[in-house]
């Protein structure tokens, strides 16, 4: 084990890229105070069915205005049979379109050229004006802390998608990559990617890659204790603030980077007073002075979700709503709400989807006077 954490750390110390090129991001994300004075909240249920295990969704906003929700399911996680889904609510229309596969196990074994054992997390984000990037983990051998990062394009807003490529972001053995969290993106449609390594010792990473799949940078993000699936907040065209879940079972991390000057401080827990039970949380910037985290706050179980905010860029939060707490199910066991994707709309609403029971998805869509209000939910 010494020997493997030797030759590990040694890898990831090698495979820093520092190229001399300037990254100019767009302006960060402003919230559009255009929608009703008044509270809004609704919540919708997606899925397979009861026989299908659904997990870790993610949720974006078309530049149309569409909804593009990904999940992975199957007749549970990790197996040879579950696949990566996607569906589409219709701006124009109001309503949503049938669930699309996109790709799993067997077809991805045809298009990379080599055994999948399975697939995993999914991550989607838009370039260009119908053109949208999909990030997919997948396995060959072992579990998850053996993954890999696959790529796949759609050039009609995800209507169809082309053949999968393995993105090689290790010039040795390329394995142990995961990816969970929405990417940022600048001018040039290069894209920052959160992701993490996950086998001898758990690592946050940063990889940048164009729109042609190719990689100009790769770094891990230093911490003083484990920490995996990084969530970037962009607070200027230069900086951005991390926050990781903890693994074990502790409080979540944070730290902040300077893209420009590649200067990256440690990812550490004393700055975040919220446990989390090492499970994916999410969080995106509403306006530079208030930002919103979705999160599981016991240090053992996913059966509370609940949204915090931050008014000082990621210095402190404050709890705010419980989106779900705890109750049993029908069977007796206890309830799962996991994984909280985030996204915020043209309109100034925010998307929230996330995994209910390994069930279905559930999408839910408020508004700023929503989380505001009193009492807490």
């Amino acid at each position: 084990m010494r020997t493997l954490l030797i030759l590990f750390s040694f890898i990831l110390c090698v495979l820093a890229y520092n190229p001399k090129t300037e990254d100019n991001f767009a302006p960060a994300p402003t919230f559009i105070a255009n929608i009703s004075h008044d509270p809004y909240f609704s919540r919708t249920q997606l899925g397979l069915g009861s026989q299908a295990a659904l997990h870790s969704s993610n949720v974006i906003e078309l530049f149309n205005g569409d909804l593009l929700v990904s999940w992975f399911a199957g007749s549970r996680e990790g197996h040879r049979d579950v696949a990566i889904y996607t569906q589409r609510f219709k701006q124009d229309t109001q309503t949503w379109q049938n669930i699309l596969k996109v790709t799993d196990a067997q077809q991805s074994s045809v298009e990379l050229n080599r055994y999948i054992k399975k697939v995993g997390n999914a991550v989607i984000t838009q370039i260009e004006d119908k053109h949208l990037m999909m990030f997919y983990v997948s396995v060959s051998i072992g579990g998850w802390a053996t993954s890999q990062i696959n790529i796949k394009h759609s050039f009609d807003n995800g209507q169809s998608w082309d053949k999968a490529s393995r993105m090689v972001s290790s010039p040795f053995f390329n394995i142990s990559t995961l990816v969970r969290a929405h990417p940022i993106k600048n001018t040039n449609n290069e894209i920052w990617l959160p992701a993490y390594y996950e086998l001898a010792y758990t690592s946050s990473l940063i990889i940048k890659i164009d729109k042609n799949n190719k990689i100009q940078f790769t770094q891990s993000i230093p911490t003083a204790s484990e920490a995996l699936a990084p969530v970037f907040l962009q607070l200027d065209e230069s900086n951005i603030h991390v926050v990781a879940r903890p693994k074990p079972a502790g409080y979540i991390h944070s730290t902040d980077i300077n893209i420009e000057a590649k200067q990256i401080s440690m990812l550490n827990n004393t700055n975040i007073d919220f446990t989390n039970p090492n499970a994916s949380i999410d969080a995106i910037v509403l306006t530079q002075n208030l930002w919103l985290m979705a999160y599981n706050p016991l240090e053992q179980k996913r059966g509370h979700l609940g949204l915090a905010i931050s008014v000082d860029q990621g210095n402190s939060w404050i709890h705010k709503k419980w989106i779900e707490t705890e109750k049993q199910t029908t069977n007796g066991s206890n309830t799962e709400y996991s994984y909280p994707s985030l996204f915020l709309k043209q309109n100034g609403a925010i998307v929230l989807s996330y995994t209910h029971n390994r069930s279905s998805i559930i999408l839910n869509q408020f508004n700023l006077a929503w989380l505001m209000s009193e009492p807490k939910l």
